[in-house]
């Protein structure tokens, strides 16, 4: 018999208790199948693991940036986050503050918005789709191919 969900987690209230009292910060040095040695704030070493709901990709890179996670009773809770977040959500839009952005694909990068779409796949094709286009170059548009196509 499968137990229920409600069965197989502990009282909100008693993990409260127990995370408030053990609740400590510290910085993943060594990863090894699922296990980690985190070295707490005050230099004592602990071995944990993630909490349900903790991304090991988030503690992989909490290993390799040294970036501070928050620990309780032997688990990794999640990361402390120390600075701004790049990516800003607000009214619908977002928005990315970086000096640089790279995006990476494997197989094509889309971009669409209604009809208009660019699309850019690994063999060096790119395709700009829409009902209208306008280039608008200040000082010069420079087109280089073995044949152009007009219709």
């Amino acid at each position: 018999m499968t137990k229920r969900p409600s069965e197989c987690v502990e009282p909100l209230s008693e993990r409260r208790s127990v995370a408030a009292a053990e609740l400590c910060a510290g910085v993943i040095e060594l990863a090894s199948d699922g296990r980690y040695q985190v070295r707490q704030l005050g230099g004592e070493l602990q071995e944990a693991q993630l909490a349900p709901g903790c991304s090991a990709a988030l503690a992989d890179e909490c290993l390799r940036l040294r970036r501070t996670v928050l620990l309780a009773g032997g688990e990794i809770l999640g990361a402390l986050q120390t600075e701004p977040s790049a990516v800003e959500r607000q009214g619908g839009q977002l928005k990315l503050d970086a000096e640089q952005v790279v995006i990476e694909a494997g197989e094509a990068l889309s971009l669409r918005v209604g009809d208009s779409e660019l699309l850019l796949r690994p063999d060096g094709s790119v395709r700009l789709v829409g009902q209208r286009l306008a280039l608008d170059g200040a000082a010069l548009i420079k087109l280089l191919s073995a044949k152009v196509e007009l219709p």
